[in-house]
């Protein structure tokens, strides 16, 4: 989120996660929309996310579906070491912002910096194409 804040503060990017799901809001309702709606997926992939059963079924296909009908860039970042799962996976098909047999948590924290704002130069990129 930090990375991604001064593209917010500049109008570039409108940033959703389900932090933004407010008590009281219908949360499936919320996470549907905002994955029609989304231009980039930014996937923070770790063994926990492979094991969401809600990712999986829900939000994954929906997102990779919308990447070849709609061109919706995916943007896959590797957090924890998950390689057989990742390997089993559709998002193989799709080039990581490093290679997933280097997770961040396997990098110095500049190392991890250095690829964060990697990701973030991507989204500017993305971003600017499109308009």
């Amino acid at each position: 989120q930090t990375y991604l804040k001064p593209l917010e503060r500049d109008g570039l990017i409108d940033r959703w996660d389900d932090t933004l799901i407010k008590t009281g809001m219908k949360w499936r309702q919320e996470i549907q929309k905002a994955l029609k709606s989304c231009k980039i997926a930014v996937f923070l992939v770790s063994q926990a996310f492979f094991a969401s059963e809600f990712i999986n079924i829900e939000e994954i296909p929906l997102l990779l579906e919308a990447a070849e009908t709609e061109g919706v860039e995916i943007l896959p970042i590797v957090l924890n070491p998950c390689q057989t799962a990742f390997d089993l996976s559709r998002l193989k098909e799709y080039q990581t912002i490093k290679s997933p047999s280097q997770p961040l948590s396997s990098m110095t924290k500049h190392e991890q910096e250095v690829v964060l704002d990697q990701l973030a130069a991507r989204i500017i990129e993305i971003v600017k194409n499109e308009q």
